[in-house]
């Protein structure tokens, strides 16, 4: 479930926004990591919304290593390697 509004931040959680996301996993765009929470492989929920969508990294980075292959495709198709 998303927080909204002024609700505290999860305490000990790295929070990342979709372009920190796409950064991280050497992506082109941050709206691949957006397509990905709505249409692809499970991504993981955001944990809660402020201006923008915040995940929790260790969720994220937990998932990208599961579905490495996936992401490899994704940032190659992107990228037009």
């Amino acid at each position: 479930m998303v927080a909204r509004g002024d609700h505290p931040a999860p305490t000990n959680v790295e929070l990342v926004d979709a372009g920190e996301i796409a950064k991280r996993l050497n992506l082109r765009h941050r709206n691949v990591v957006l397509d990905w929470r709505l249409h692809r492989f499970h991504f993981p929920a955001p944990v809660m919304r402020r201006r923008t969508y915040l995940w929790n990294w260790a969720e994220v980075a937990k998932w990208s290593a599961e579905h490495a292959t996936d992401v490899l495709a994704m940032r190659t198709r992107r990228q037009g390697g």
